[in-house]
């Protein structure tokens, strides 16, 4: 059975959208500035074509990221089940089938190639659901896989439980400024935090630290 969405998560889920929305926006207007005044395309054209170039890198990331953290994720210690809205990915992914199929997204694929550029991004974000609709909250050998990426051991700066059964998680790095928010079904919340603090005791004791303060 998935975990419920608990408020928690929904609470971090939309802070963390709306801080990467606002990142991919201002990416979207810096490159769609730069194809207009480098290549002289109108504005709508320009659009379109940072769009896709945007889009197509942050699919082949994701792409990248996903592959390589399956195969170095090891064997399955704990599965924690699907993600709580997997039925919404998975409604994502039939959505835009359909949209390629009928040829409606054809429009915002890149002028004139849209014989090739329609299907091609149709097929990605098609893909892309797929992948998040039948990812798993997995407790693996070499860390925590978080339905579609892997969270390493090593890369856990520390952790917190809320209330409502949420793990919230720091990572080292460039983005510790980020906070991943895990609904752990109750059932199974114990297991993890015996799998954390066998692999992160460091952080475990930290966190021990400032519920003690």
């Amino acid at each position: 059975m998935p975990a419920r969405m608990t408020p928690t998560a929904w609470s971090q889920g939309l802070k963390n959208a709306a801080l990467c929305g606002t990142g991919v926006l201002l990416l979207w207007c810096a490159s769609t500035a730069a194809i207009s005044l480098i290549f002289h395309q109108p504005l709508f054209d320009s659009l379109k074509f940072a769009f896709a170039a945007v889009w197509s890198l942050a699919w082949l990331v994701f792409l990248v990221t996903w592959f390589r953290g399956r195969m170095a994720a090891g064997v399955v210690l704990l599965d924690c089940g699907p993600h709580p809205v997997w039925w919404l990915f998975l409604t994502e992914a039939i959505l835009f089938l359909f949209l390629g199929l009928t040829g409606s997204f054809a429009p915002l694929s890149v002028p004139r190639a849209n014989a090739i550029a329609g299907p091609a991004l149709t097929v990605s974000f098609t893909v892309y659901w797929l992948i998040m609709a039948t990812g798993r909250l997995q407790v693996r050998e070499s860390g925590i896989w978080q339905y579609w990426s892997l969270l390493r051991w090593g890369k856990i700066a520390s952790y917190e439980w809320a209330n409502d059964s949420t793990l919230l998680v720091r990572t080292k790095g460039p983005f510790s400024w980020f906070r991943g928010a895990l609904p752990i079904p109750p059932e199974h919340k114990q297991a993890v935090e015996d799998f954390l603090t066998n692999r992160c005791p460091t952080q475990a004791l930290q966190c021990l630290q400032r519920g003690d303060q």
